[in-house]
């Protein structure tokens, strides 16, 4: 699937997986099953989380630096562009801050045989 940039270059391009329905079906399970889990754990994510978005991330953003500057404290912002994060990932990371974050077991080997020896190949198509 066509990112950005210039349409003829194959790197400006992201793999889709064709997926099998039951393998759509487990990745839904999972997907609700850690998103109820992690919402304990990490309560200021914002990006691809149900019932959070913009808004509730600027609302929390704007109440931490005014209590900041109420309590007379400097507010320093770091902004990152996260953009190409996911083409980055390292999976091998990814599992170990899962294991961090309590999960184990059974779930961390189902991440692990979801994210490793997936054969992707990208196919160049004719894009107006």
């Amino acid at each position: 699937m066509y990112k950005k940039g210039n349409h003829r270059q194959i790197d400006n391009c992201r793999p889709m997986a064709i997926a099998t329905t039951i393998s759509k079906i487990s990745e839904i399970y999972m997907a609700e099953q850690l998103d109820g889990f992690l919402d304990i754990i990490i309560r200021e994510q914002y990006g691809y989380r149900k019932k959070k978005g913009a808004v509730d991330l600027l609302e929390n953003f704007c109440d931490k630096i005014n209590k900041a500057l109420d309590d007379h404290l400097h507010a320093v912002v770091c902004f990152v562009d996260f953009s190409n994060a996911f083409d980055s990932l390292n999976h091998q990371k990814l599992l170990n801050i899962l294991d961090d974050m309590g999960v184990r077991g059974l779930v961390k080997d189902w991440f692990g045989n979801y994210l490793f020896n997936r054969k992707i190949r990208k196919k160049r198509e004719n894009i107006q």
